[in-house]
Formats: C-alpha cells, structure tokens, sequence
C-alpha cells in the first residue's frame, strides 16, 4: 500500500507570515519609540528683578589727569580768572562768555533744521501721494489707449473707403502705426502691429526721424518698425550757431542730433560744461538756450495740435509765448516743458468738454498748474508769479472762435486723444520719480545735516554760556583767552592738568560710547586693591582699525562690554576715568580693570543670559506651552543688560516659563518636551 505525504506548504505559509508580523511589531514598536521620545528641559520662569548696567574695560594706568576747555565757536570772553602756573581747586571758576551773538545763529539753524524737516514731511506726504495716483494714470492711460485705437482705425477705414481697392488672391496686409507722444520726458516705444504673410526686408532708410526715434520700412510692403534712437557719447561740433549753448548727441543708426543745453557749475569766471568739457562763453544765455531746447521738445505736440487745422495756431503761438516768458523763471527745462504739457492738456481738455469761456479755461489751467506745483511735478522761482502769468494768457484768448473752429475739425477727436495720452504718460514719469525713495532720501539727509548743524552750535552756545569751571583741581598749564576779546577757531582755550592723579585710558566701542557720560561713578581694580574712580573725559572722535565694532555688536548683544580693548586693530573712543585717592599699590604702566555704572532698572522683567539664543535674525528663548507639553522658539525684544541677567522688554510675560539652557541643535522650532527638575536650576 502506497504511503501519501501531507504537504507542508501551510505551515511554511504561516511561518513567513509569523516572521512578518514579528518585524512588522518590531520596526512599529522601534518607529513608535524614537516618534514619541521628548526632548528633556529645565525650565526657567520670567519674573521682575533689578539689572545694574554696566561697561567694561581694561585700560592702562597713567600718572596725572589732563583737561581742555576749548570753545567750540567763536564768542566774546567776558573774563578770565586764571593765569599759566596759577593752581585751582576743583569748582574754581576759569573763564565766563559772553553767548548773546550766538542766540541768532542758533534761532537761524533751528528755523533752518524747521524748514527743512517740513521739507523732508512734505517729500514723504508727496510720495504716498504719487504712489496713489499712479494707479488712477495707469487705468487713464489704458482707457485713453483703448480709445486712440478706435479712433485710428475709424480715420484708417476712412482713408481706406476713398482708395481705389484691387482683388487680388494673394495675401492681403493690413499694417496699423500706433504713436505715443511724450512731452519733455522720455518716450515709450511706439507699438506697431502687422498682420502679415510678408517676410520683412529692411533696406536701412530712416524716415520720420524726431527726437525719441526714428522709423525702419520694409521694402515689400512698407510697413514701419519704430526704432528707439542709439545715442553715443557726448560730441562737440566745430560748427553751427548753437555750439557755445549746447552739446549733442548723435544717433548712430539714423544718424539725428539732439543737442541739450550746457549743464555749467556755478561760479566765476571761466566754467566748463560737466558733461563735455566745454569752456562757457562770456555771451551764454542760459534762458535763451532753455526756451530753444524745450520748444524743440514740445514740438511733437505742437505737430499734433496742428493737424487741427488753422483754428489751433493760436494755441501754438500762445504755447510757444508761454514757453519764453516762463523760461525765466523756471528751475530746468523738464519743468518748463512739463508746464507746456500741462497747460495744452488742461485747454485741450476744456475745449473737448464743450467749454469755451476763456474765465474758466483759465480757472481750470490754473488748478492744474497749482496741483502739479503742489506735487513737484514742476518747479519755479516764484510759483505764484507762474501761475498768474498762466492764467492772464489764458484769458486773453479768443476760446470761443477758437473751439467752435476746433471742433468742426475732422481730425479733433484723434488729436485730442493722443494729446491726452501723452500728458498721462508725462504725469506717469513725474509721479514714478516722486514715488520713489530717491527724492525722500535726500530730503532726509539735508534734515540731518541741518539737525546737526543746529545741534553743534547751540551745544557749544550752551557750554560757552555755563563758563568754565575746574572739574578737578590741578595746575593751569596753558591759556590763550583774555578777557574782554573774541575767540577764534584756532584758540586751545585753557589747559588744565593734576599730575598727582592716577589715570586709567580705556578704549569704549560704538555700542558702549553713547552709555557713557562724563561724571559718571567707575570701579577700578588692579592686581593690589580696588579703587573708586570717575569717568573725566571721552574723546569727540574714534581711533583704531574696523574690527573693534563687530567686537563691541557681539559684546553688547551677550551683555559683555568693552571686547575692543582686546585687540590692537579695534576701533574705539578713549575714555579717561581718575582714580580717587590713589597710593602707590596703582603702578603707572600696568593695567586695571575698570567697570563704569551706565544705569540701574528695578522691578523689570528679567531672563537668564543662560536661556537666551542670539542669532542674526533677533533675540530668542524657547517659550513653554503647558497645556501642549511643547516649547516654541519666541522672538523677543531686550532692553537692560547685565553680566547675568536681560530685560525684556516685549516677547514675553512675568510668569512664562522658557527653557533654562536651550541647546544649538534643535531641528524644528516647536516640539514636545518632557520637563525635568534640575536641582543645580531651581530658582
């Protein structure tokens, strides 16, 4: 009888599936284990405390202790009550002044740092300004576009209907020219649009050439590419009537001039052009060549006024008048032209409307005028004479024949469109640079420098009016004033110098200078004791190499003062601090430490330095979640510092608790922790 062998196929089955389900708990088990494990803190909590700024240094010990009293301006000395050798004690009067002929420049500079902080408040309202009406340019100037295009094509279909029209089975091109005049500004590129089977073939001719660009014209089917002039360098001709007013610049591929008027330094005698180096001539008008630049600039829009017909050479002409009487009293020539522009748009737009009394064509010029002085889109030398002479102009004209000639013209809607659109693109430009940071910048650098100036002077006006008096007593070792005269900038005033004193010259960091003052109590220590001293003198200017600030940005930010004295190439102020009743354990040439008390905050929120994380970005602390079990890191804000302790002064709470000593190496900013006690922490 034949034996049957049961098959082992399920139990090897099950095995496998056995081994799987084993690693599966395994890999689950080690993946569960390493997701769940939390980090392991200490926590520190915020609370108030007391926080004793201070800065450090380490400075050489000096024998004696010396002191200048210079005027910092000139000034009338009342008297002078000490003479070279004379000994003093320290409150002694040295020297009185006389400050009330300094009372009027400190006034002058005060009204001037005014005047020139309203400046720099209206430059910042004048941007905000323009960067709205940007916006509203913009959708004129597509709407203004959009309405050009019809009109175009309407004259275009006109023209078309007069011509003879030829069937042909080749290709049919239709081509249409768009142009953009631009007045006294920079001009846009003309958009030519082709719908064409033509392969263009351009044979190099040049038509139409004007002062923003020139044309390019197929040979097969005529249509025009507009090509924006290549100016090369700055040239001088040998000849022609205008050289001595003008330099020019020649297209390289057309081969058009444009010549703009002489950009002389001020002064006298002999000046030469800043551009091209041209020797300005005893016969130069300025005004003349300003009135014939800016005329040749606005004469695209005068050719657009003139497709009007004759009804409109009176606005030329009265364009053309205004263009030379406010030649004379206009800054440069872009508000000259600008002022044109806008006082053509400003008509064109009346007479548009409908309105043809010269009373209110004038009103409304002059509000544009004023509006667009307002905004610094034009400058003149009196802007009020400016606009008057405008608006007389204006009204003197017969408005009425004028605009009833003007609107029987065929061409007045395609003209008047492209005269709008080129004084929305002249606005645009203005706005564009009035929205920019440029002009705010300087207006904030000359409010600084008149803040300065105003600062400077009343200081010295204030310092003089005190009068001198010993800071310490000591021995008058120089003196060059004299009673009832005038200081000068030369004077040294008086010097005066204790050499029984013992001196400690320490190197103060840009971080650490503006917390010192003269006066201030200072800790002394050398190798044999402790001395209490006072801060006499920090010098008005830094010596030393560059390293020494980026030292002194990471001292201050880790409450550690004064790390530029520990290098040769740092930068730094030399401060003198005097030693109170020195005796001979301070050795002259050997070095002490000196500690300077800046300021004491009580009952002010304070964190460990130990918990803070400085980076590039701020300052940080990982701050405790409870209810989540998590720490996030939290960016703060600092005030005080000490050698333990930071104020905090936004960022955090008294109360919240944050990581005692956050490691470097934390992966995400917020996480799980598990919070443990460490007895060398608790608080």
């Amino acid at each position: 009888m034949a034996t049957v062998k049961k098959s082992n196929t399920k139990k090897i089955v099950w095995a496998v599936i056995a081994v799987i389900l084993v690693v599966a708990i395994v890999i689950t088990s080690v993946v569960f284990a390493k997701n769940g494990k939390k980090t392991e803190v200490t926590l520190n909590t915020v609370s108030t405390n007391s926080i004793t700024q201070t800065v450090s240094s380490t400075g050489q010990v000096s024998s004696g202790v010396k002191k200048e009293y210079k005027p910092g301006t000139v000034a009338t000395v009342k008297k002078v009550y000490v003479e070279v050798g004379d000994k003093v004690k320290k409150g002694d009067k040295l020297a009185s002044f006389d400050t009330s002929s300094l009372d009027s420049q400190v006034a002058s500079l005060n009204s001037a740092y005014a005047k020139s902080n309203a400046s720099y408040q209206e430059a910042v309202q004048h941007q905000a300004e323009a960067a709205k009406q940007l916006s509203a340019i913009n959708k004129n100037i597509a709407k203004t576009e959009k309405t050009l295009k019809k009109l175009q094509k309407a004259e275009q279909k006109k023209k078309n209907t007069t011509a003879t029209t030829k069937k042909v089975t080749t290709t049919t091109t239709t081509t249409t020219t768009t142009t953009q005049i631009h007045w006294g500004s920079n001009p846009t590129t003309t958009t030519t649009a082709a719908t064409t089977a033509c392969n263009h073939t351009f044979d190099g001719r040049y038509v139409d050439s004007n002062y923003s660009g020139h044309y390019k014209v197929c040979t097969k089917c005529g249509a025009k590419v507009f090509e924006e002039h290549h100016y090369g360098s700055v040239q001088k001709f040998a000849s022609g009537k205008d050289k001595e007013n003008y330099h020019y610049y020649k297209c390289a591929d057309c081969g058009y001039i444009k010549k703009e008027v002489h950009d002389f330094p001020s002064g006298v005698g002999t000046v030469t052009c800043k551009v091209c180096g041209e020797a300005k001539a005893s016969g130069f008008n300025e005004t003349s060549a300003m009135v014939e630049l800016a005329l040749e600039q606005l004469q695209p829009v005068f050719d657009s006024l003139k497709q009007l017909g004759d009804a409109s050479k009176q606005i030329v002409e009265l364009l053309t008048g205004l263009t030379k009487d406010l030649a004379k009293i206009a800054k440069d020539v872009d508000s000259l032209t600008n002022a044109i522009t806008i006082v053509a748009n400003a008509i064109m737009y009346q007479i548009s409307s409908g309105n043809w009394s010269a009373e209110k064509i004038a009103d409304a010029v002059g509000k544009a005028v004023t509006a667009a002085i307002k905004q610094g889109m034009i400058e003149f030398i009196d802007s009020g004479a400016a606009v008057k002479m405008i608006e007389t102009a204006v009204k003197s004209v017969n408005w009425k024949a004028i605009g009833k000639g003007i609107a029987e013209s065929d061409n007045f809607g395609l003209a008047s469109a492209q005269i709008q659109l080129a004084a929305l693109y002249a606005q645009k430009e203005v706005y564009t640079i009035t929205a920019s940071a440029s002009t705010v910048n300087a207006q904030k650098q000359a409010k600084n420098a008149a803040k300065k100036a105003y600062d400077t002077v009343k200081d010295a006006r204030d310092d003089l009016a005190k009068g001198w008096t010993a800071e310490f007593s000591g021995v008058i070792t120089t003196c060059d004033i004299e009673s009832d005269s005038q200081t000068t900038a030369l004077s040294t005033g008086i010097t005066l110098e204790n050499m029984k004193k013992r001196v400690v010259t320490i190197s103060l960091g840009e971080y650490d200078v503006h917390k010192v003052k003269e006066g201030m109590s200072a800790t002394v220590k050398t190798a044999y004791g402790t001395y209490d001293g006072v801060v006499a003198s920090i010098a008005p200017t830094a010596t030393g190499g560059s390293k020494g600030s980026m030292l002194d940005s990471v001292g201050s930010m880790a409450g550690i003062s004064g790390l530029s004295s520990l290098t040769n190439s740092g930068a730094g102020v030399e401060c003198k601090v005097v030693v109170d009743h020195p005796d001979e354990n301070i050795i002259v040439g050997f070095d002490a430490d000196v500690e300077i008390v800046t300021g004491t905050y009580t009952d002010v929120p304070c964190v460990p330095i130990e918990s803070i994380v400085l980076e590039k970005e701020g300052t940080y602390v990982y701050l405790y979640n409870e209810k989540d079990e998590t720490v996030t890191k939290t960016k703060i804000e600092t005030g005080a510092t000490s050698d333990t302790s930071y104020e905090v002064t936004s960022g955090l709470s008294v109360g919240d608790r944050i990581v005692a000593t956050p490691q470097t190496d934390y992966e995400e900013d917020t996480f799980k922790v598990k919070v443990v006690t460490n007895k060398s922490n608790k608080r």
